[in-house]
């Protein structure tokens, strides 16, 4: 008698247990929009342009073009400032203008 009310038991265990791991891979594979950073400084200065400070999250990026010597816009997968600072970084000065979406001059 105890194994048949044990297995009913062991069962629902197991239900909650997988409805729990499901919720959990579930919440962690929400993606978040990709945002539009934008460099708010006039310095061409290569450490002023890895600067996070002198980038801001905007909806439309104002007074960009195809054509300058300062980077403009960048859009990024998701509004993260460590991942952001992390990625500019990486780059030397000309690189900052080549992985820029949008330029623009001083």
């Amino acid at each position: 008698m105890k194994k048949i009310r044990l297995i009913p038991a062991l069962i629902a265990l197991v239900f909650a247990l997988a409805g729990a791991f499901a919720f959990t891979a579930q919440k962690a594979e929400q993606k978040r929009d990709p945002v539009i950073y934008h460099y708010t400084s006039s310095s061409d200065d290569i450490d002023d342009m890895r600067n996070i400070a002198n980038w801001d999250v905007v909806e439309t990026p104002t007074g960009c073009g195809s054509t300058g010597d300062l980077p403009c816009s960048k859009t990024f997968p998701e509004e993260d400032d460590v991942a952001f600072q992390n990625y500019l970084n990486t780059f030397s000065d000309p690189a900052v203008l080549a992985a820029a979406v949008t330029t623009r001059k001083d």
